[in-house]
């Protein structure tokens, strides 16, 4: 652990098997980096890492840590369940109540000792999770491939972009590199657990476009040829919400496609601007200060064009 944590830290690419936190902590960007990137600019980027540094990040919302919580639950109880006795906390009290509080604040005392790692659920949200887990523990296929003795679960990878020289990094729920896919095209393969509200074909897969996870995908497997040489699949397990139906996706070559051309534009423009303030330029902080034409939405225009009623 100590020889990952170090060479993770320097920058080494690999393969690494280290707590989240330390993850987290490294300045190669990540997945949920780019997107930031995507939806504004570098410097949208730039500011968010300084406010998460600061403590003053919309990731310590109260909501968003809740939101996190039931996640790192889900993913202990079926990728870690050795773990996840000593790391989820199970708070019953009502923070409403006086009592209710006073219980929390114990909660947070344990949590404390027990280590960043640690998650304090409330028994509904324990009681939810639990459901779900069992549900994806008791599929066969995700069973067969988490018992593969080649499976590295919570596998952090870090790599350089090979256009770029960027540092990237990824957190794969789970990698593995069955001997009977060895000697294939695609010999690895990278597993991601999901919830979803919908986990139909249809209902997941509008999911999937909303939340990127095919350039979720692409970003992974990309990593991980970089760094092996060898080619790998993406593979989502979805658990829904509602049933504790559970199904499994894979990306085609026309998803991965898809989803790297939504990666590379902010990776390489990321890129770009970390270049240029190296060459002791100035780019713009966050968006371009020249004129620019507005971006209306394509529904406007259709509308404008043939009504409110819609199309013809």
């Amino acid at each position: 652990m100590i020889d990952h944590l170090a060479r993770y830290a320097v920058g080494a690419t690999g393969i690494y098997q280290i707590p989240d936190a330390a993850y987290r902590a490294s300045e190669a960007v990540s997945k949920h980096d780019l997107d930031v990137v995507a939806k504004s600019s570098p410097g949208h980027l730039i500011k968010a890492r300084a406010d998460k540094l600061n403590g003053t990040s919309p990731e310590h919302s109260a909501a968003t840590l809740a939101t996190f919580a039931v996640g790192t639950a889900l993913h202990l109880l079926v990728l870690e369940p050795e773990r996840a006795q000593q790391l989820i906390i199970v708070n019953s009290g009502a923070r409403t109540t006086t009592a209710g509080k006073l219980a929390y604040k114990l909660a947070q005392d344990e949590a404390q000792e027990r280590g960043p790692e640690a998650v304090i659920l409330t028994s509904a949200q324990y009681e939810e999770v639990s459901a779900w887990a069992a549900a994806l523990r008791d599929d066969a296929r995700l069973a067969a491939w988490l018992a593969d003795p080649s499976c590295q679960t919570e596998a952090s990878m870090q790599w350089r972009d090979g256009a770029t020289g960027t540092l990237c990094r990824g957190r794969a729920d789970a990698i593995l590199t069955p001997a009977s896919r060895a000697s294939s095209a695609r010999p690895a393969l990278i597993l991601d657990v999901k919830t979803a509200v919908d986990a139909s074909p249809q209902g997941f897969g509008r999911a999937a476009a909303n939340y990127l996870y095919h350039a979720q995908g692409a970003y992974y497997c990309d990593g991980y040829e970089a760094i092996t040489g060898w080619a790998a699949s993406f593979v989502l397990i979805v658990v829904e919400k509602s049933t504790r139906a559970v199904a499994t996706y894979y990306l085609d070559a026309d998803d991965m496609a898809a989803g790297r051309a939504r990666y590379r534009a902010p990776l390489d423009a990321w890129a770009e601007h970390q270049a240029r303030l190296v060459a002791g330029e100035e780019p713009p902080t966050f968006y371009d200060t020249r004129p620019q034409r507005l971006m209306l939405p394509a529904w406007e225009h259709k509308q404008a064009r043939y009504g409110h009623g819609g199309s013809r």
